[in-house]
């Protein structure tokens, strides 16, 4: 009864938010109800990974330490990356102008992973690269393009998505260092709270099986509170044979990083994404009633009296 209470609501309002007289109010009328959504998210995530970053060791010293400062000094805004979230399960265009970002600056960063480690193994950020073969997600993100039936070749990257794999291109040819930051900003994203995306886009977009992105190996799976800690203990360990000058560039260019994140998160483009608010209020719209179809599929059917 729950369910179909949820899914008629959420239809009503999802109907309501894609209404085009609504939407340019919909700051004001639609979303703060689903903006409050995008803070329980961030609290969801702050709860599920808080544990594990808390109880951290070595989070606690050295380069661990000073890129997580980031989160302390609000460079990473959890509100408009949650919102941003929301906002890219609005639609097929924008679960697609998401993914196909996401590939991109993926692609760009693992690029110069690669090229760095075949070309000095020594170096800080390739000794990282090499031990966590597993974290590589631009082949997943490409599998979920294709299962939308396109391929990356086929795609152009917005203008805040170019000028973030400029910035990890520059970081790359000025300093391979510098690199630490942009892998700090995105897969410690990934391993503490992006795995919890995949049922809600997978409902919100209809999808048969979870995104790729999200999915991580049994590798990461197994224990992932002890794999998220020796990678912070890695990043100590080449972050210790770092002058003290160089690790502030790490940090310098991690704040970058989210810089850029969050202009693609919140990016507008005609026709294609709505402002962060109206699409956010749509996409919860859209979780919520691909949450409750998907408990209504998922229970059996009564058999009809003879």
């Amino acid at each position: 009864m729950f369910a179909c209470g949820s899914r008629r609501l959420a239809q009503a309002l999802l109907a309501k938010a894609r209404d085009p007289c609504v939407r340019q109010s919909a700051e004001t009328q639609i979303a703060p109800t689903f903006v409050s959504s995008a803070r329980h998210m961030s609290s969801l995530f702050q709860s599920s990974s808080a544990k594990t970053f808390k109880q951290s060791r070595a989070n606690k010293e050295g380069l661990s330490y000073a890129l997580d400062g980031t989160l302390r000094d609000g460079s990473h805004d959890m509100k408009v990356f949650g919102l941003g979230y929301l906002r890219s399960v609005a639609s097929n265009s924008a679960y697609i102008h998401f993914a196909t970002s996401m590939y991109f600056w993926y692609k760009a960063m693992e690029e110069n992973f690669d090229t760095l480690a075949a070309n000095d193994s020594n170096a800080a950020m390739a000794k990282v690269w090499t031990e966590f073969p597993e974290l590589r997600r631009a082949p997943a993100l490409k599998a979920d393009l294709a299962h939308m039936g396109l391929q990356p070749e086929q795609l152009e990257m917005s203008p805040a998505t170019a000028e973030y794999v400029r910035a990890i291109h520059r970081a790359g040819e000025r300093s391979g260092d510098a690199l630490i930051g942009h892998f700090y900003c995105r897969y410690f994203a990934d391993l503490f709270g992006g795995s919890m995306l995949g049922y809600p886009t997978r409902v919100a977009m209809r999808l048969t099986e979870k995104p790729a992105f999200y999915c991580f190996s049994d590798v990461v799976e197994s224990d992932r509170k002890a794999y998220i800690e020796s990678v912070y203990r890695k990043i100590n360990e080449v972050g210790a044979l770092l002058p003290q000058e160089t690790q502030k560039m790490v940090v310098e260019e991690a704040k970058a990083a989210f810089r850029h994140n969050a202009a693609v998160y919140s990016e507008v483009l005609p026709r294609a994404l709505p402002s962060m608010h109206a699409g956010a209020a749509i996409g919860a719209a859209r979780i919520v009633t691909g949450a409750a179809w998907d408990v209504v599929s998922s229970q059996p059917k009564k058999s009809s009296a003879l």
